[in-house]
């Protein structure tokens, strides 16, 4: 009797631990995937974005290492820091191109969103930044230039 609750107690076991890598895997996953591509804006505050905006296809990239984020919003460059850890997000103040352009509106949309995220998920090819409440702020596809 010892013998085989010894042996169930270490099934169990086995089956805790796997179930915990298995997680912890899925969240190494995203993050390696949210770093290691770039992002098409697709929605912003609940409006659609056209594929290109002043001639050029808007996108969100980010560097891992340096802890950074880079958008070209159709006529700027905004760059600061960027952290994630697990599912949440947090974008730092940063800098841009002054560049004056025709159509502004995906730049000052992504301006304004940025202090709200708290959170971000990838749903297949799909990212998604979120606010307080899981409040949908932008979604972005993963864009093959």
């Amino acid at each position: 009797m010892k013998k085989i609750l010894g042996f169930f107690s270490l099934m169990l076991g086995v089956i805790l631990v796997s179930s915990c890598a298995t997680k912890k895997g899925d969240l190494g996953s995203t993050e390696e995937t949210l770093f290691s591509n770039k992002w098409q804006f697709v929605e912003l505050a609940n409006v659609a974005i056209n594929k290109e905006v002043n001639g050029t296809v808007p996108y969100l990239s980010f560097d891992k290492a340096e802890k950074r984020f880079s958008a070209i919003t159709g006529c700027n460059t905004v760059n600061g820091n960027f952290t994630a850890t697990n599912s949440k997000a947090e974008f730092g103040l940063g800098m841009s191109t002054m560049m004056f352009c025709e159509d502004m509106s995906v730049e000052n949309g992504f301006k304004q969103i940025l202090e709200n995220v708290k959170t971000y998920k990838i749903i297949g090819n799909e990212l998604v930044l979120m606010g307080s409440n899981d409040k949908v702020l932008a979604k972005f596809n993963k864009y093959n230039n």
